[in-house]
């Protein structure tokens, strides 16, 4: 289980805080369990849960900055051992204690946290990250766990995935540092004061499918530094936007690492010489820097000061390779700035409250024909124009003089078609061609899925293997290796025992492989929005041509139906000529955020479009 103690990123911040004097020993604040706490198997009443959060307790000491963080456990089922694997990260030294209670023949045994079984890792910005896991943990295990470092919190969580019995933060006041607080969540705080917040009795939080993040919606409270103040300097931080542009231009690692960008010179001299189209110098540029390895770290930060040290490597994080982009842009005469954001699993940015510490993500922002174009060089399959789905969460922010707000989502779909050409045999089974294209980012899904395998055997295997009724007789992909175009599966198909005959009818579910089975949105109701990255669209178009003994007996009848705002709709037509069947369909769904109180319109919506696809045509045969 990871737990962050994270403070202000700023290297001042961490030089202060460490003068004004060394880390005290803490003691406790728990005291060993009392019986209660030891023999209890559920708390409170959710027989669900695999651990409980018994008491979790923070203290932000102003004398001397030190943040004491103490938090007793309860290991309900074996599912629950997760909670007993902790990682903790700061800009100052960590310390830690742990203990672990168990009952053994009625008496309570003590396991203390071997101070070897912690491992610490430095980074180059002064980070550090202890991992370890507590010992002789077993179901009905008591944890305690004691952290103590010189850091100002950035987030206090009141409610996790299992229950939380008591969650409290202090922080004392100081003249030295002011913070703005943001408090998330729908379940009210037992005390809410300036400096002092307690949540108790949290039910576990529980996700819900086509949640964007349960860290906007999950109980708990933010802070950002807004300045700090000594005798002899004063620094601001996140007091307002251009505060924060302000402190990451000035950072050596962010707008220090723009900077120096001449060992990209070469590079950039290179693409003038092959083109002189701003749109394909842009994506040689992206094409440049995707060639580097991206690491899989999301950051806002850079590791070097001089990111030449990481293009030599040929590796590096998100930040590196896409300030690295930002350089190359700038090195072919474009204008170009960074843009900051929070991906989606991170949780969205507040529109009311500016905040450094949670960024956690940079992307290039530049402009081709007077429009503005977003870029990011991590993802080899994805053009040069388009942002990871991780990335696409609403609003970013634009990191210049003037900056502003930046709209994430994207202007292309999710979007796919297929297309069947297809022969009902005298035998009732059925064979022919299937032509499937799938563009911008359904290319990009398909393009990635195909590279997890090792061979074309291999993913049509993986392909066939729900698909009992199909036989493929031959398949062709084109066009996998141009990212610009769309991506195209071809196949030579048969179809077997997917009709029912029924004395002299034949009964055939027209949409063959492209069939909704059941309802994505089981529950009854919903408490949070759902939300989609970005636009969706599916056609179908089946052509089936049918013998001279068989003939239309009836068809489904067209439908055409929408959602209130039209956002989300579905059409459905089915056309006969002679011996020939025509089937149309198409779906779209450009909602983005569906609200609580609209999710049964959406749920009615799907049923209906499921009994839709389920109805089958019928054949007769003369």
């Amino acid at each position: 289980m990871q737990l962050n103690i994270p403070i202000s990123c700023s290297l001042f911040l961490v030089l202060f805080i460490s003068s004004v004097g060394s880390a005290q020993k803490t003691p406790s604040k728990f005291g060993e369990p009392e019986a209660e706490e030891l023999l209890m198997k559920f708390y409170p009443t959710d027989s669900t849960a695999s651990a409980a959060i018994l008491c979790n307790y923070g203290y932000f000491r102003s004398s001397d900055f030190q943040f004491e963080h103490f938090i007793r456990t309860k290991i309900l089922k074996k599912e629950g051992y997760e909670w007993a694997d902790h990682t903790y990260s700061a800009y100052s030294d960590i310390y830690v204690k742990g203990y672990t209670y168990n009952v053994e023949n009625g008496e309570t045994i003590k396991t203390k946290l071997n101070q070897s079984s912690i491992i610490t890792e430095r980074f180059k910005d002064g980070r550090r990250k202890v991992r370890f896991a507590m010992p002789n943990v077993r179901e009905g295990s008591v944890i305690d766990i004691e952290i103590t470092c010189k850091t100002f919190p950035e987030e206090w969580r009141f409610q996790e995935i299992i229950p939380v019995k008591w969650s409290e933060i202090n922080l004392e006041p100081t003249q030295q540092v002011s913070f703005q607080s943001l408090i998330w969540g729908k379940i009210p705080l037992f005390v809410n004061t300036s400096g002092r917040w307690i949540a108790k009795d949290m039910p576990a939080f529980h996700e819900e499918p086509y949640m964007n993040s349960m860290e906007n919606y999950i109980s708990k409270i933010e802070f950002d530094v807004s300045h700090i103040e000594t005798s002899s300097t004063y620094r601001s931080y996140a007091s307002s936007w251009s505060m924060v542009s302000s402190y990451l231009l000035s950072n050596t690692t962010f707008g220090g690492a723009i900077d120096d960008k001449g060992y990209l010179r070469d590079a950039a001299n290179e693409i003038k010489k092959s083109t002189s189209s701003p749109e394909m110098q842009l994506k040689m540029a992206a094409q440049k820097i995707k060639h580097l390895k991206w690491d899989k770290t999301n950051s806002l930060y850079a590791n070097w000061s001089n990111l030449e040290i990481m293009y030599n490597k040929g590796e590096g994080n998100s930040a590196e390779l896409n300030l690295a982009l930002l350089q190359l842009v700038k090195l072919l005469g474009f204008d170009a700035v960074p843009v900051v954001l929070s991906t989606r699993d991170n949780g969205t940015l507040s529109v009311v409250q500016p905040s450094l510490n949670k960024l956690n993500y940079v992307v290039v922002c530049t402009w081709l024909d007077h429009k503005a174009i977003l870029m990011d060089a991590t993802e080899p399959l994805l053009p040069f124009n388009l942002l990871p789905i991780r990335c696409l969460n609403h609003l970013g922010r634009s990191i210049c003089d003037t900056t502003s707000w930046v709209v994430l989502s994207p202007k292309v779909k999710d979007k796919q078609g297929a297309y069947y050409d297809l022969t009902l045999q005298d035998d009732m089974n059925i064979s022919g061609k299937l032509n499937i294209t799938k563009f911008d980012y359904a290319g990009f899904y398909f393009r990635k899925k195909f590279q997890e395998f090792n061979s074309k055997e291999e993913f049509m295997t993986d392909f066939l293997s729900d698909k009992p009724n199909l036989t493929i007789v031959s398949s062709r992909f084109d066009d996998m290796n141009d990212v610009y175009k769309p991506a195209k599966e071809e196949f030579e198909i048969k179809i077997d025992n997917q009709q029912n005959v029924i004395n002299n009818e034949i009964y055939i579910q027209p949409l063959f492989l492209n069939n909704l089975d059941e309802n994505p949105f089981k529950a009854e109701s919903r408490k949070y929005p759902m939300d989609f990255p970005c636009n969706t669209e599916r056609s179908v178009t089946v052509n089936l041509k049918l013998p001279p003994n068989v003939t239309v007996s009836s068809v489904p009848e067209a439908v055409s139906m929408h959602l209130p705002d039209n956002s989300v709709s579905f059409v459905y037509q089915v056309a006969v000529t002679d011996n020939m069947i025509q089937v149309s369909y198409k779906y779209q769904n450009n909602k983005g955020i569906v609200q609580p109180d609209e999710y049964g319109n959406l749920k009615e919506f799907y049923n209906q479009l499921i009994k839709k696809q389920s109805e089958s045509i019928i054949l007769k045969k003369n």
